[in-house]
């Protein structure tokens, strides 16, 4: 009983694994990210893409990595270089953004809007 027990356990831990790891590779979300630079070139930007989990996203001098997406849309990002911040000014270092809310931040010169429009997996 004991080896039985044992090789379960195994058994459910290489298969959640490799479902996790599944879901990874095979689940996108279309993400919508507008906004404002205020620089010696002010622009105003929108742009749509599709990304997975460990794509960048680049808003100006901000870098934000993708770090998961879930079936129901939801999507964590870090930020990787440059600085983000929540509207009220205070700095943020990850956020999650759910699908069909628009959430609002702020960088060193403009703002951004970020819009999850879907996501899907196979």
């Amino acid at each position: 009983f004991i080896i039985f027990g044992i090789l379960l356990a195994v058994t459910v831990a290489i298969s959640i694994y490799a479902v996790n790891g599944y879901i990874d590779t095979h689940t996108w979300a279309v993400i919508s990210v507008m906004g404002e630079s205020h620089s010696d070139t002010a622009d105003a930007f929108e742009e749509e893409h599709e990304y997975q989990k460990g794509d960048s996203i680049s808003i100006g001098s901000v870098s934000l990595k993708i770090s998961d997406i879930t079936h129901d849309g939801d999507v964590s990002f870090t930020v990787e270089r440059g600085n983000l911040y929540t509207e009220d000014k205070k700095s943020i270092q990850k956020d999650t953004v759910s699908k069909n809310i628009k959430k609002s931040y702020k960088t060193d010169n403009g703002y951004v809007q970020v819009l999850v429009k879907s996501a899907r997996y196979e």
